[in-house]
């Protein structure tokens, strides 16, 4: 079948390497048109990548500004083709849409404003010894352009578009002393 031919092709290096993933990450988020290795072509913005299937995941976000996840088209695009990828809007105003649509499903915290500071620093300074460097993006801590971290900043309330990325840094919170 082609998807075994695609994952068993024997190379120097891996193909995930080879789709240039810092690249791909670079996409996330941009209104782009994708095609699959089978043909067809898909329009939305970009809600993530998975460069070790070749997948992508499409959000169709319509004419309106809409935040719920629930109203919105979403397609998984299986065997993508990502030379054929083509942004179409990469402005930060789009983006910050498609990052919206992301937010929505958090489940908030009950946390005093000085218990969150309190928080955010202790988790801070644990990534800092683990070699991480977490950055303040409005309420939510953002590890390598990967992992959003939010409040109030356990390993439950990460998220991130590759698993692999998010159960290493949930694994590095989930050993951080009380």
């Amino acid at each position: 079948s082609l998807l075994q031919e695609i994952m068993t092709e024997s190379e120097d290096q891996h193909r995930v390497f080879l789709n240039q993933p810092l690249d791909l990450l670079s996409k996330l988020h941009c209104k782009v048109t994708i095609s699959s290795i089978r043909g067809s072509k898909v329009t939305g913005g970009l809600l993530a990548i998975d460069p070790v299937t070749d997948t992508a995941v499409i959000v169709d976000l319509g004419d309106g500004d809409v935040s719920d996840l629930s109203r919105c088209s979403v397609t998984v695009v299986p065997l993508v083709d990502w030379n054929s990828l083509e942004i179409i809007d990469a402005s930060e105003e789009f983006k910050k849409q498609v990052r919206s649509v992301q937010a929505e499903q958090s489940q908030g915290c009950d946390l005093s404003e000085e218990e969150l500071k309190t928080a955010r620093e202790k988790v801070t300074n644990w990534l800092v010894k683990n070699g991480l460097t977490a950055v303040l993006r409005g309420e939510d801590l953002v590890i390598a352009d990967a992992v959003i971290l939010e409040p109030p900043f356990t390993a439950e309330s990460c998220s991130a578009t590759n698993e692999i990325i998010l159960s290493r840094v949930q694994n590095i919170l989930k050993s951080m002393p009380v």
